[in-house]
């Protein structure tokens, strides 16, 4: 026992060093569309798993995923260098999807997704298993031609079964119908299947589900209901639940009781605008009990799509996408390393040159994160939206390392974000620091505004002339952040 304690020690002292050398910017682009499917850390915390696909866009609307794109596959080090992969883009007569990531279960790759026979358009489930080296070791695909076994989402209960999810919207008035057609399906890590149920029941468009085992039952999620079915896969109850100007999106659970709900949050007054939403996440109990309530983003600023991931909860990872200005603009992605108080450990803010989303968070053992975006270039390529994918690896710290920028996209990465550049009028600032100085100097050198200010803040530009100024901000009388600014 001795030794095996050794061992664990010094290889999470292992990786973590790794880690904490390996903060980087990793850019997978080319002349065709690149989106990313998966992003994961194995369970040797030595490996990583990701995903990708690339194709080019074009018509056949959501069935040009599978007749346009090839799906890729990869284990990689801990500084994203591929080690193995793996292209699945055809099984028999079927053509797949981009597949995702369920587990990894006794050293084996669990995927899943949708498998589309080309003769009749049926879709049908997929389900693949892969070594640690990339290797196929056996496929099935499940269902009935005719049922459209297409599933939507899935969890891992505690007896390790995979528990897939899925709702028939059934038209364009699904939305606002009162019952639901749902199916679940329950499988082993091995494939056998375990059950099936079709059921229709109130209101419920899935956002996630999750396993009570304290109260043996299953229990899903959606915007304004919650559902709970038995471990047989039966439909119980739903309860209404409402936390006011709160809009969820994702799910992840925590134990047994509880669970993360990660969304937007609109703080304007009625009637909800929706002018400036912001990151939030709360914690959901097993008695529909929504609690602590957290809040990220800056004033006048929507802050959209949340990401989330954590090891543990002293140290909690939400982002997502800050629209700085409405239209056709620059996009900026927003990170924040917080707790379950809602303490900001770092803000980090990236983009600033096309159209940057953040589509996946990954928290690692270092006590940092990787951030993964899409980048759409927009300035070189209007006409459509040929996008890139860009991995940042932050250390604990929110440090960040660029040794080759000939090999990085035109990314601005700050603890700072000076907004609108060019401005006119008004000038904000975001960080999430307190105690700082905004400073700001004409090209002579002359200061012409200083500004004290915790985390947010608005000034009025209206008296300065338009052209080029340098900014400086500090915080302890020490300088923290650079920059220019130009007035319009």
């Amino acid at each position: 026992m001795k030794k095996k304690v050794i061992l664990i020690i010094v290889s999470i002292t292992l990786f973590s060093t790794i880690y904490c050398q390996s903060s980087f910017i990793k850019w997978i682009n080319s002349s065709k569309d690149e989106i990313l499917t998966n992003m994961e850390i194995l369970d040797n915390d030595t490996l990583c798993f990701y995903s990708y696909m690339d194709g080019t866009q074009g018509a056949g609307g959501y069935y040009g995923i599978f007749f346009n794109y090839s799906k890729h596959y990869f284990t990689a080090d801990s500084s994203l260098t591929n080690i193995d992969s793996i292209t699945l883009n055809t099984k028999e007569d079927y053509l797949l999807a981009q597949l995702t990531f369920i587990c990894e279960h006794n050293g084996e790759i669990i995927l899943f997704g949708p498998a589309l026979d080309t003769l009749t358009y049926d879709m049908q489930l997929y389900i693949v298993w892969l070594d640690s080296e990339m290797n196929l070791l056996k496929d099935s695909i499940y269902g009935l031609p005719d049922r459209d076994d297409m599933m939507g989402g899935f969890f891992i209960d505690h007896n390790d079964n995979i528990v897939f999810y899925r709702n028939y919207l059934g038209g364009k008035d699904a939305p606002q119908k009162t019952e639901i057609p749902t199916a679940l399906w329950k499988f082993d890590m091995d494939g056998n299947e375990l059950g099936y149920k079709f059921d229709t029941i109130p209101y419920m468009l899935f956002l996630g589900g999750i396993d009570f085992s304290n109260k043996n039952r299953y229990q899903f999620q959606s915007h304004l209901y919650i559902a709970h079915f038995d471990y047989n896969l039966n439909y119980d109850t739903s309860y209404f639940w409402y936390e006011e100007a709160f809009s969820p999106k994702i799910t992840k659970q925590i134990n047994d009781s509880s669970y993360f709900i990660s969304g937007n949050y609109n703080n304007m007054a009625p009637p909800f605008t929706y002018e400036n939403f912001d990151l939030s996440f709360i914690i959901m109990g097993d008695e529909m009990n929504a609690s602590n309530l957290q809040i990220f983003g800056s004033p006048d600023t929507n802050e959209e799509f949340p990401r989330m991931d954590y090891i543990n909860l002293d140290t909690l990872f939400i982002g997502g996408r800050k629209k700085v200005e409405p239209g056709p603009f620059d996009t900026w992605v927003s990170i924040f390393k917080t707790n379950l108080d809602g303490d900001i450990f770092f803000q980090k803010n990236f983009g600033g040159y096309g159209r940057y989303s953040l589509t996946g968070l990954l928290a690692t053992p270092d006590g940092g994160c990787i951030a993964t975006c899409s980048y759409w270039d927009f300035y070189e390529y209007p006409n459509g939206s040929n996008t890139d994918i860009v991995f940042l690896k932050f250390d604990s710290y929110g440090g960040l390392i660029t040794s080759v920028p000939e090999n990085t996209p035109p990314i601005y990465i700050s603890d700072f974000l000076v907004y609108p550049n060019p401005g006119r009028d008004m000038l904000k600032i975001n960080s999430g620091k307190d105690g700082l100085v905004f400073k700001l100097f004409n090209l002579e050198g002359k200061m012409v505004l200083e500004q004290t200010f915790d985390k947010n803040t608005s000034i009025n530009t209206s008296r300065l002339a338009k052209g080029a100024y340098t900014y400086r901000i500090f915080r302890n009388g020490k300088l923290s952040g650079n920059g220019k600014w130009v007035k319009k």
